[in-house]
């Protein structure tokens, strides 16, 4: 319609400046308009059709709903797909090109993860079935990489914590190992946790009482740390009889640490687990396991030094300790 319509002005134009032939301009002017203008009708209605439903399909895939779209295919494949990622999304319909009996919709994506968006362009197919459209079930049209088999995983990662640094740069508070010891209730009868847990406490040397307690207040498949010892400790400190105790077990891991425990221990101060009060009173931005600063320079900083936490988006097929993360900007990744 706005090419019939500047032709037409055009026509319009050049008849008023000649000022000859004014009604046979005039009346060319008028078939031209009518002309074009059933030319653009005609081509307007072929993406139309399609156009409907392109846009039930963009508001079926927000709801996570598609069963008042036409399909070609199994509507329960897209719930599958992003059930892994637990997220809202937005889907707008971009365009809609018809190409003889298929028309292609470009969808335009953008879901919220980690508080920050996360957004593409993906393509649907639509045929034409008798009077009406269709649209081709396909995964790509969810997310363009993804083939028949894979889903979408949202998961999040924890930050490496920042070191502490001396003038010169060198590292004085940096990732150590250290081991864990307690308790794996999974690994044990329910009316055993008690007995392991004094038992374990009386070895590794800390008060029974509270430990006892704690474990057993925790949950049936819960691992109740007794102690954390520096790797090089572990010899001298955790007797043989510790792994004789049902339940007792040692985890190795890191944690930023300086390079022995009586290094400026009241300045740098310590990194634990959050407490249950620190959780409270993080209004949501600390939960169970995660590491902070406890006391001295490492609570003070904590926010600087805990970092924030990235989000990862990946196939079902992937193996997620293979894939790239990104703190603030997620992708969709496929690893081997």
């Amino acid at each position: 319609m706005a090419r019939s319509t500047t032709f037409h002005a055009g026509v319009m134009i050049g008849a008023m400046r000649s000022g000859t032939g004014t009604k046979k301009a005039m009346a060319l002017a008028g078939a031209l308009l009518l002309g074009s203008g059933v030319l653009a009708a005609c081509s307007s209605d072929d993406t139309s059709d399609a156009t409907p439903v392109a846009e039930a399909l963009a508001k079926g895939l927000a709801a996570r709903d598609l069963g008042e779209v036409p399909l070609e295919g199994d509507p329960a494949a897209y719930a599958d797909i992003v059930a892994g990622i637990d997220a809202p999304a937005s889907v707008e319909v971009v365009s809609v090109e018809r190409d003889g009996g298929e028309a292609t919709a470009e969808l335009a994506w953008s879901w919220e993860v980690g508080g920050e968006p996360w957004s593409y362009t993906a393509e649907a197919t639509l045929v034409e079935d008798g009077d009406d459209w269709v649209v081709r079930w396909d995964p790509s049209l969810v997310e363009p990489s993804l083939v028949t088999g894979e889903t979408l995983d949202l998961t999040t990662s924890r930050p490496r914590r920042g070191e502490v640094l001396g003038r010169n740069g060198d590292r004085i508070v940096t990732e150590r190992d250290v081991v864990r010891l307690g308790l794996d209730k999974s690994k044990i009868k329910q009316g055993q946790t008690r007995n392991s847990a004094k038992r374990i406490a009386q070895l590794l040397e800390i008060t029974p009482g509270p430990y006892v307690k704690r474990a057993v207040a925790s949950g049936d498949k819960a691992f109740v740390e007794a102690i954390l010892l520096r790797a090089e400790d572990v010899r001298d400190r955790v007797p043989a009889a510790f792994e004789d105790v049902p339940g007792a077990v040692s985890l190795g891991t890191t944690r930023p640490l300086a390079p022995s425990k009586e290094f400026a221990a009241p300045l740098l101060g310590t990194v634990g687990e959050a407490t249950a009060e620190l959780i409270e009173e993080s209004d949501g931005a600390l939960a169970a396991g995660d590491v902070v600063g406890l006391s001295g320079l490492q609570a003070r900083y904590d926010d600087s030094l805990r970092g924030v936490q990235g989000v990862r988006v990946s196939t079902g097929r992937a193996t997620r300790s293979e894939c790239s993360t990104s703190p603030t900007r997620p992708t969709a990744s496929r690893c081997s």
